[in-house]
């Protein structure tokens, strides 16, 4: 499997291609990058010592929205990145590779009828929207809607906790939620901040001052 091949066809057929409506030209392809990435990472942390599906969870990763981010689009996405990879991948790879794409969005189904590659590869993807990631698109939205300072700061608030934590409940793997958790942290700890210097304050100014003192005395 020649994986520079085929990650060279998947930048061809995405890399002017939005992950969706309201994204960055080019997204689909990054977005398929970085759960590439994510989905080997959460691998060698659940099942270290079974790296049989790299290859496979990685190209998966790479196709599993060619179809777009439509309610069917797992499936039509499994169809085309068979055709696609006929000329690089034997059928038996190619018939795991679409049962993982196929299945990457079955989240709310009896999760015993998945196999551990499929749970990674859906919880690469849904924690790929997490973290680093939510500001870069926010600060993206907020260019493209001409939204200021404190528009992001008050959209920042109405962030549905609801959301937050039915996303949560369908992750796999407990170490999973460890992630999101700290990725969640890491949102709220700049927005916190965000929130104080995007008006003019000082972040921990107190605490500036007293060190501030401290070194004049």
């Amino acid at each position: 499997m020649d994986l520079e091949s085929i990650r060279q066809t998947a930048y061809g057929l995405m890399e002017k291609r939005a992950a969706d409506e309201s994204g960055e030209i080019g997204d689909a392809y990054d977005h398929g990058q970085r759960v590439g990435r994510l989905v080997i990472s959460l691998r060698k942390y659940i099942l270290p010592d079974d790296d049989s599906y790299d290859r496979l969870l990685t190209v998966a990763s790479w196709f599993h929205d060619i179809a777009g981010d439509h309610d069917n689009h797992a499936r039509q996405s499994a169809e085309m990145t068979g055709e696609r990879l006929k000329e690089y991948c034997s059928g038996a790879d190619i018939r795991k590779i679409c049962a993982l794409i196929s299945g990457h969005e079955d989240r709310v189904c009896d999760k015993k009828q998945l196999s551990d590659y499929v749970k990674l590869l859906q919880d690469a993807d849904l924690l790929d929207h997490y973290g680093g990631y939510e500001l870069w698109d926010a600060f993206l939205q907020a260019k493209r809607h001409g939204y200021g300072i404190p528009d992001v700061i008050e959209q920042s608030k109405s962030a549905r906790f609801e959301k937050l934590l039915y996303n949560r409940q369908l992750l796999n793997f407990d170490i999973s939620k460890l992630i999101f958790d700290d990725r969640r942290e890491f949102i709220s700890a700049f927005y916190k901040r965000f929130a104080v210097e995007g008006t003019g304050g000082i972040w921990n100014g107190d605490l500036i001052l007293s060190y501030f003192y401290s070194l004049n005395n």
